[in-house]
């Protein structure tokens, strides 16, 4: 006896039945039972497929989640990311684009940092304070410009890492920040590669113009909380989940107007310092 199949009458008792309508029938709902298993697997196999699909999202998830780590550095969260494996006497290289759109995605380095993890080097990129996905902050160390600030944060990066000797990649203002970084903690760097620096009075007036006029003026004369609506500080703090992007729009407006001014005057200090020849590294240069 099976479940889905309906007790015969006895013919004898009931009067005359054709057995091949009654074969037929049974064969007709063993045809229908089977469809329905058939369509309950069918349906069981893409529930299955829908959740290896999420896990495997989540799985990705929760590796960029792993490669994008944060540290606390000199009181600001800094995003960094290391990949390769850590490899006795094999530095670690460390790439510090310029701009501002944070080192982790800046693209002109991505196929560098690729061929470098392949060659079998650890390599360390990061996101300056105020830039990609790092948080907001101008409170400078008392007398430091950006390039002195980043350089102390990357040494402490570093410390907290355990990463001794590296290899600095600077590319424009990351080439001044590897730059003072060498002067303020010599020995410490095992060699450091310059690429497109810029520097002197012509970059001074420009970048410093580029960069902060906009903001400063809005700042003047709206106030801090109007500064959102310069196009450089719109697109970064639509960057990250939304308490994120909340947490860096408090950090912005709560940024004191002293504060930015004196970065932008310190800035043009810092870049005019780096008086170099135009075109003179156009090229990867290594100094060791």
């Amino acid at each position: 006896w099976l479940p889905w199949v309906p007790q015969i009458p006895d013919p004898g008792r009931s009067g005359t039945r054709d057995p091949r309508f009654t074969l037929d029938t049974l064969v007709g709902m063993a045809e229908g039972e089977t469809r329905r298993l058939v369509d309950r697997q069918k349906n069981a196999l893409g529930k299955l497929e829908r959740l290896w699909e999420r896990l495997g999202g989540l799985l990705r998830r929760i590796a960029l989640e792993r490669d994008h780590c944060y540290a606390t550095i000199n009181g600001v969260r800094l995003r960094y990311r290391l990949r390769g494996e850590e490899k006795e006497n094999c530095p670690c290289v460390v790439i510090t684009p310029g701009g501002r759109a944070g080192g982790i995605d800046f693209p002109s380095f991505k196929k560098l940092e690729i061929e470098l993890v392949r060659a079998g080097f650890l390599v360390l990129t990061w996101d300056r304070r105020n830039c990609g996905l790092s948080e907001i902050n101008y409170d400078y160390r008392e007398g430091y410009a950006r390039p002195q600030q980043d350089a102390q944060d990357l040494h402490e990066l570093l410390c907290t890492l355990n990463i001794l000797k590296p290899i600095l990649v600077g590319q424009s203002a990351g080439g001044r920040m590897t730059l003072a970084y060498c002067q303020m903690f010599p020995n410490e760097a095992k060699g450091i590669i310059l690429k497109n620096m810029t520097g002197g009075n012509y970059a001074a007036k420009n970048l410093t113009k580029q960069y902060f006029s906009g903001a400063l003026a809005i700042a003047k004369s709206k106030g801090m909380t109007y500064i959102e609506q310069e196009p450089f500080y719109y697109k970064l703090l639509s960057k990250g989940s939304k308490e994120y992007c909340e947490l860096r729009r408090r950090q912005l407006y709560f940024t004191k107007f002293r504060n930015s001014t004196n970065s932008y005057r310190m800035y043009t200090y810092s870049v005019e310092r780096y008086k170099i020849r135009r075109n003179s590294f156009t090229e990867l240069q290594i100094r060791c």
